[in-house]
């Protein structure tokens, strides 16, 4: 069954280290936009206690999924991120602040990278907590489900065209996410090749070239008989 992440509870609070010390790396953080990854005194131990704490009640609060593509993510914290949806390098004062704060997978956080999420261009003095202040899904503020559905051939699909749900397959790459389940169904014709076709079809705009890696996998699906794979082959055309 597909995963649906959740809206999620704001941490509230850190065990791991006091609120001078959440404070101090607040201060320090906006001062220095690599502070995130100091791991030498006299900050590393508390930002080391820091990650691993927000790191845990995320992926928790979001029942094991992304943030954004809604994927299954694993327990050992090297094989997912911590988020931060106002990128830190642009707002580093917001990069200790737990409202601006998630876990997603590294494909999402990777695509993502420093990409502006915000709706206005004016700089805000503090973390934005309404749902009209960003033009991707939120993971405290939005409902996965009221953004996306998983359509008939397992893709993540906005349900509102030219909206936040869009904007979030763009940004976070999620049709790359879709590329990779889709060209399981290609084995043994050759998911691999079947995998790059399709993020060339999710990629153009131009439907010379839909056609053209349309036709590429339709040979595919045909040659080793796939049935699934013919499938999904005759939805894209009819979307082209």
């Amino acid at each position: 069954m597909n995963k649906i992440r959740q809206r999620v509870a704001i941490l509230p609070t850190l065990k791991k280290i006091t609120p001078a010390e959440h404070q101090a790396l607040k201060v320090q953080g906006a001062l220095n936009k690599k502070f995130w990854n100091i791991n030498t005194p006299p900050f590393g131990k508390s930002i080391t206690d820091f990650r691993e704490e927000t790191k845990n009640h995320y992926y928790f609060a979001q029942l094991r999924a992304c943030c954004y593509c809604s994927i299954e993510l694993v327990s050992h914290q090297g094989t997912f991120d911590a988020e931060h949806i106002i990128d830190k390098n642009m707002f580093p004062q917001f990069m200790f602040d737990f409202s601006n704060l998630a876990v997603s997978c590294k494909t999402c956080n990777g695509a993502k990278s420093n990409a502006s999420v915000l709706a206005s261009l004016v700089a805000p003095l503090s973390v934005p907590l309404a749902s009209d202040d960003y033009i991707i899904v939120h993971p405290h503020i939005d409902e996965w489900d009221y953004y996306f559905f998983y359509d008939s051939i397992g893709r993540i699909v906005a349900k509102i065209k030219n909206g936040k749900a869009e904007n979030t397959i763009r940004i976070c790459g999620i049709n790359y996410r879709n590329a990779a389940r889709l060209a399981d169904h290609f084995y043994p014709a050759g998911n691999e090749v079947a995998e790059r076709a399709l993020n060339g079809f999710f990629r153009v705009t131009s439907k010379t070239w839909k056609r053209k890696y349309v036709a590429m996998l339709r040979q595919m699906a045909n040659g080793f008989k796939l049935s699934s794979a013919l499938a999904i082959v005759n939805m894209l055309e009819k979307e082209i």
